[in-house]
């Protein structure tokens, strides 16, 4: 028996990367600044419209150096109900473990029955065999994904095999991607910065006091 909530996966690297591509060309995450809670407290209201339910949990993937907190991830962390979970940056400046760590989440969520929908962030193709095993455990699972006209399925950076496994595809609206992803002030010249500064770099507009503005609950003292 499952309860009646969601859960939200959310790839921070792809999301942040997707987000920036859309507002600036470029997909170097330095190149925007992101109002985090707006952008997850939109989240958290599209997926409630689309299923009715609250979600248990959002999990937020992101990478560091040697997997330990940054400013930025603690600040995120503080959010009610988001759980930072982090993986490695790589010698190669690549990050490792993230796609891990969110397939066996969601596969264990559905597992314990713990949601009855999981909404997934991310273009991994990876993830399809996860995503395929929490649905044999019997949850729907909902990919979430930003427009990209260009592109043959009409969402951007989202691997076929990963579009082809889910139960369906909701596009996040422009004008949320708009809100919350701002040019940064200086340029950023591709190459210039390697994916390990990026990952730990800090957008200027970080979560402040206050409650989800769709929660509408406190946060955790």
């Amino acid at each position: 028996m499952f309860h009646d909530q969601s859960v939200i996966f959310i790839d921070a690297g792809f999301l942040l990367s997707a987000g920036s591509s859309t507002v600036t060309g470029t997909s170097l995450r330095a190149a925007t600044r992101v109002d985090a809670e707006q952008l997850i407290s939109g989240i958290v209201g599209i997926t409630r419209d689309n299923c009715k339910l609250d979600p248990l949990r959002i999990y937020w993937y992101d990478a560091s150096r040697d997997g330990v907190l940054s400013d930025w991830h603690k600040k995120i962390s503080l959010l009610d109900d988001v759980k930072v979970r982090l993986g490695r940056i790589g010698v190669n400046g690549q990050q490792k473990g993230v796609d891990l760590r969110l397939g066996l989440d969601l596969v264990e969520v559905a597992r314990n029955g713990s949601a009855k929908v999981a909404y997934l962030l991310s273009g991994d193709d990876d993830l399809a065999e996860a995503v395929e095993a929490a649905q044999d455990l019997g949850m729907k699972v909902v990919l979430l994904a930003l427009e990209d006209k260009n592109r043959y399925l009409g969402i951007k950076s989202v691997a076929e095999h990963l579009a082809y496994k889910v139960d369906r595809i909701i596009v996040l609206p422009q004008e949320l991607i708009h809100s919350t992803f701002t040019p940064a002030t200086r340029t950023v010249v591709p190459g210039s910065e390697s994916l390990s500064e990026l990952s730990d770099s800090q957008p200027a507009s970080t979560p402040s006091p206050g409650p989800f503005r769709d929660l509408g609950r406190r946060r955790r003292r």
